[in-house]
């Protein structure tokens, strides 16, 4: 939620005709998507909703945006803004309504990433199939060069391989960055613990259990930092069983560390997605579409039926998640042409205020 407040910061101090407002609009996309997480009736859900539609409208100031995103990092709770000014009540109402198209039933299923058909996944071309095929070429290779090398954990370069793959080469290069500097720094800071470590079983334990609960408050904050304490247990369990070389475990997780991290990013070169822009293209046009679909049903002298509200909101809710997701992934891919930023950005921020208008439509409807 904090993200999702800096990304309505970075919204709102950002002009319309600034190069940069097209990365914002995606960042605010992302935010809105984020609502998929938050409980449906909960109260921060409606804030959050209130302080994202207030964003898009320049009616908060992004320092304000950018200090309640601090403080939410300090488990300070969101302020209390869903009844301050006159004009909010329309802004809450049409804004909780749009955060919960991404969460409510539609055809058969929620609206989120993780709701995906089997068939589709596994058609030829698809994203998923084709991530599929890197975590497992990327993850066989990591364990058969860990065992050529005569590396004692094989498996430890075959999670390095599998835990960097993401939905394209540059969020999985960022990844395995990460994933290496945490390690470095973790196999120091276990190096430097030993003294202590080694003294007796119940240090031992007392050591495991302060970075498992080291682990639970670091990860959050950055994968790096959640890497040196994950380390700290990854060497230190085995020695519930029996004291082992410190030198043999040091450099058994030095070498699958950088064994799995260098061919993950090789497979990920190698297996290229040639298909990104094209369906991030194909995502845009049916956003389009569904888009012309509800404005030409909005533009009716006559109320519109109930139910063609809810499917036209159904259908541009849908088609805006796909066109998020395919323009992540095309945004992010090695040596392919870029996709079409600024019509992703200004097609999303225009569906969003159609959907905007569809809930409120549709509530004024219900109320009827």
């Amino acid at each position: 939620m904090a993200r999702a407040l800096n990304a309505a910061a970075q919204l709102a101090r950002t002009p319309n005709d600034d190069p940069a407002h097209a990365s914002a609009c995606r960042a605010a996309a992302a935010a809105w998507r984020t609502m998929s997480l938050v409980h449906t009736h909960s109260p921060e859900r409606q804030t959050l909703a209130l302080l994202l539609t207030r964003a898009e409208t320049g009616s908060t100031d992004p320092r304000e945006l950018a200090r309640w995103a601090r403080l939410l990092r300090k488990t300070t709770p969101l302020p209390n803004l869903l009844s301050p000014r006159p004009e909010d009540n329309q802004l809450t109402d049409a804004g909780a309504a749009l955060s919960a198209d991404w969460s409510r039933p539609c055809r058969g299923g929620p609206l989120n990433r993780y709701h995906v058909r089997l068939p589709s996944a596994l058609r030829p071309g698809s994203h998923l199939l084709l991530l599929s095929a890197r975590v497992a070429v990327g993850c066989a290779l990591a364990g058969w060069a860990s065992m050529a090398l005569g590396v004692g954990r094989p498996y430890w370069a075959v999670v390095a391989a599998a835990s960097i793959f993401q939905s394209n080469l540059a969020p999985t290069w960022r990844r395995a960055l990460n994933r290496v500097f945490g390690n470095v720094v973790g196999l120091a800071l276990f190096a430097a613990l030993l003294p202590i470590t080694r003294t007796g079983s119940l240090d031992l334990v007392l050591a495991v259990l302060f970075f498992q609960v080291a682990t639970e408050a670091t990860i959050s904050r950055g994968y790096w930092l959640g890497q040196i304490c994950i380390v700290q247990m990854s060497l230190l369990m085995p020695q519930f069983a029996h004291v082992q070389s410190a030198g043999e475990l040091l450099t058994d997780r030095a070498l699958d560390t950088l064994t799995g991290c260098a061919l993950g990013l090789l497979v990920a070169i190698a297996i290229a997605d040639r298909r990104a822009v094209e369906r991030a293209e194909s995502a845009l046009a049916a956003v389009d579409a569904s888009h012309a679909a509800a404005a030409w049903l909005m533009a009716q002298p006559s109320a519109p039926d109930l139910a063609d509200l809810v499917h036209a909101r159904c259908r541009l809710a849908s088609a805006l998640a796909e066109l998020h997701e395919a323009a992540e992934v095309a945004s992010g891919e090695w040596r392919q042409r870029a996709p079409p930023q600024e019509r992703i950005a200004a097609a999303e921020h225009e569906s969003r205020q159609m959907l905007t208008l569809l809930a409120t439509s549709l509530s004024a409807g219900q109320r009827r």
